[in-house]
């Protein structure tokens, strides 16, 4: 008898990953150091938090960049509230 195994395309893998990690984790705090600070051009922070085993990508919206107390910067060890998507 044949295996009957489901082959999922790509977009369905990150429509279910997206969709478990924002019903599982729909508020966030992390620590970890900016790297990679981008400004654009928009007024957007585009950044990395790592610690010494891995990394994730992060932005930060122009509307919440002008919310900061502080200019962000590489190197920077931070703790931020976010969303993963």
């Amino acid at each position: 008898m044949g295996e009957h195994r489901k082959i999922y395309k790509v977009s369905e893998i990150n429509i279910i990953a997206k969709n478990l990690l924002e019903s599982e984790f729909p508020e966030i705090w992390i620590e970890g150091e900016i790297s990679n600070l981008t400004l654009h051009s928009s007024g957007h922070l585009y950044f990395s938090l790592k610690d010494e085993e891995a990394q994730i990508n992060a932005i930060m919206y122009k509307w919440q960049v002008g919310e900061l107390g502080f200019a962000p910067e590489n190197g920077m060890k931070v703790i931020a509230r976010g969303k993963i998507s």
